[in-house]
């Protein structure tokens, strides 16, 4: 089990949601530095067109 760290209160839909995703959820303020979001879009580098 993954802990996820989400800002509290959590509503019952996203606990729900991060509980079915096999998340134990703790509050954010307790995630450690440098801790990066699973759940979040991954982002590409965009290349610049000015060249």
């Amino acid at each position: 089990m993954s802990i996820y760290y989400e800002k509290h209160p959590v509503s019952p839909a996203r606990k729900a949601e991060l509980i079915g995703k096999g998340y134990k959820i703790l509050d954010a303020r307790f995630a450690p530095k440098g801790w990066q979001d699973p759940e979040a879009p991954k982002r590409k580098a965009k290349k610049s067109d000015e060249e």
